[in-house]
């Protein structure tokens, strides 16, 4: 049904607010309006439901949040919801049925804004990938423009409306915002209440510190995990450093590998985002500068205006075009405080963070010459004049700034990347750490496992870590040596095999000993203990892939370096070589869930070397990525 359906009908609306004002307005003249129902407001034209004569068509709804409350002081046969299921209006009983089917998902996204629904919608698009079920929700589309034109722009992707969602089922809640006090921080709560996962992702520069906010939002720290844009936003989250990942900022991936190209007339766009609040009455105080200053210099201006950005401007000099395609076609990109700074440096634009008010935030004082900062109208000239004369070299000067900020050093594309930690978290939840304490070598927006998975390898022979044991006999025949010990010897197939006729003493876990002994009753076979001191007096310790699977590596590095040898050769998998370039397992976990952590070539050196004198460092077998270091105990 439409509203040109009621032409001939007496009709209510319900309750009284904003939004059912302009609904009044849209009525066609041939309906009869007889006034609105509120229990909680007076004025001429309202009256309470109480007061309803029985001479009426319909009562029409129009509440994003109270629908079902309200429908209940009506006769249900004369109640109709407005702007929903996308339609314009809908009967009461078809709208509980909608939102009564009931659906499951893995994870739930809730975006805010556009740009909360390109983000989620590239990360809702990785986790289809992997098997991993998803859906936007849709908080309030049918009276919001902003969002509206997100899910239009993003037609692919499955959503729920948000009165679906108290009868969908889900195991997981990921939030681009968790302050928002009407719905999203009460859904937050009630779903960590129930012991859900809750996840927050930062997708736009933050204001950790709420320094120019009139009000606490406490950002990020209603959800139990956050992804975040940079190690700058993690300085920000230290409380919690270990449920913090950094992945970068989804849209951003296209932008910063997007060419770069300048108008042929110069222009700069002027990033007007006064909003919530914040700073609105420095608006037109602050446009007005840069508007004189560009004539001053001779370059022509647009205005890019936020959705909720409440300045009145000639309609001349604000673009149609959406936030990035403005960008594209200017030259320079005036801002306060903004996503739009990354996003222009990440498209190769000059910018200009121009703060003549006092914008007390400090993540952005700091531009590691990525951009030009001004606080006054001489200031601004100038810093136009700069860059202009320095718009080509924009990516370059800004990449250490961006890295920092979000991420862009990475190989993989943000979206993958939080699709993988959705997917750690709804299998691992508790045995992820994010953020280690201690990085043992490793880059630290690795994350690690930190609960044991025992692997059990007695049925393998030699089909891995061949090339290790046959290096151990090299060495042994080189160098005349008579004794071997391996450490985490698995099946003792390796060590009986191709080195059978030296002294050997496996060392295994207690539950493999005994079977080796049966195996093998006339060698040497041992329970491991790291705990000990000198026990092992060898020419040569084998540790063939074993410290990827221990939760601290450390107590095995110095329990070897407790022990006596002439050479230690230790080995693990180079997951440089285990996985391709935009593969997420690259910032961990591992994808086999008996691994711990894994080292890249270069970390695993570092590392070893903490410990021993590193003699030899080599890949020995690429297909499975084997790296192997030969040491010697420091003297």
């Amino acid at each position: 049904m439409n509203i040109r359906d009621m032409v001939g009908s007496k009709i209510y609306i319900s309750p009284y607010n904003d939004i059912s004002l302009k609904l009044r307005h849209e009525l066609d003249d041939g309906v009869e309006f007889i006034g609105f129902v509120d229990s909680y407001k007076s004025a001429e034209d309202i009256i309470s439901p109480e007061m309803i004569v029985s001479d009426y068509d319909y009562v029409i709804i129009h509440s994003p949040n109270h629908w079902r409350a309200i429908s209940e002081k009506f006769d249900s046969n004369k109640v109709l919801l407005y702007k929903k299921m996308d339609c314009e209006l809908v009967t009461l009983q078809e709208y509980v049925d909608f939102v009564e089917s009931g659906k499951y998902f893995d994870i739930l996204l809730m975006p805010f804004n556009k740009s909360n629904v390109t983000d989620l919608s590239i990360i809702h698009r990785e986790l289809k990938a992997i098997n991993i079920s998803s859906a936007l929700i849709d908080i309030g589309s049918e009276n919001d423009d902003n969002l509206r034109h997100g899910f239009r722009e993003n037609k692919d992707v499955d959503c729920i409306h948000r009165d679906q969602v108290p009868t969908s089922k889900y195991q997981g809640l990921m939030a681009s915002i968790d302050w928002d006090s009407g719905f999203g921080r009460p859904l937050i709560k009630t779903a960590r209440d129930r012991g859900l996962l809750t996840v927050g992702i930062v997708d736009g520069i933050e204001d950790f510190e709420d320094a120019d906010y009139n009000y606490e939002r406490d950002a990020y720290n209603t959800v139990e995990y956050v992804l975040l844009l940079g190690v700058d936003d993690q300085r920000n989250l230290t409380s919690k450093i270990e449920k913090t990942s950094i992945v970068g900022l989804p849209k951003l991936w296209a932008l910063y590998n997007s060419s770069i190209s300048f108008p042929r007339k110069q222009r700069v766009m002027i990033n007007v985002n006064f909003t919530y609040g914040t700073y609105e009455e420095v608006r037109d105080g602050w446009v007005d500068a840069i508007v004189e200053v560009c004539k001053k210099v001779g370059i022509d201006y647009i205005i890019s205006q936020h959705h909720a950005d409440h300045g009145t401007f000639h309609p001349a000099l604000v673009s149609q075009d959406d936030v990035y395609e403005t960008i594209r076609t200017s030259t320079i990109v005036i801002s306060r405080f903004s996503t739009v700074i990354l996003e222009s440096l990440a498209m190769g634009k000059p910018v200009i963070y121009y703060n003549p008010h006092g914008e007390r935030v400090r993540l952005y004082k700091e531009p590691l010459g990525a951009y030009e900062i001004a606080t006054t109208s001489d200031e601004l000239e100038s810093a136009i004049r700069i860059s202009l004369e320095n718009k080509h070299t924009v990516r370059e000067r800004a990449h250490v700034f961006l890295d920092k900020k979000c991420n862009i050093s990475s190989r993989i594309p943000p979206g993958k990347l939080a699709a993988y930690r959705i997917k750690n978290l709804l299998e691992e939840r508790g045995g992820i750490s994010f953020t280690s304490t201690d990085t043992y070598g490793i880059d630290p927006r690795y994350a690690i496992r930190n609960k044991y998975h025992h692997y059990d390898d007695m049925k393998y022979e030699d089909e891995w870590q061949l090339e290790v044991y046959l290096h151990a006999l090299g060495v042994m025949v080189k160098n005349k040596f008579k004794s071997v010990a391996d450490i985490g010897c698995g099946s003792g197939f390796k060590l009986i095999t191709y080195l059978s006729d030296y002294h050997t003493i496996g060392y295994e876990l207690d539950v493999n000993v005994a079977r080796l002994k049966s195996i093998y009753p006339t060698k040497d076979w041992r329970v491991s203990n790291f705990e000990a001191n000198r026990e092992i007096d060898v020419d040569v310790i084998i540790c063939s892939d074993v410290v990827e699977h221990l939760v601290d590596p450390d107590l095995l590095m110095k329990y070897l370096s407790r022990q006596s040898f002439k050479y230690l050769l230790i080995s693990t998998p180079d997951r440089n070589l285990a996985y391709e370039d935009e593969d997420p397992a690259l910032f961990g976990p591992p994808r086999n869930y008996a691994h711990q952590r894994e080292w890249s070539y270069s970390e695993f050196y570092t590392y070893v070397s903490r410990f021993f004198t590193v003699i030899d460092h080599r890949i020995v077998n690429h297909h499975q990525a084997t790296q192997l270091i030969i040491c010697k105990l420091r003297d």
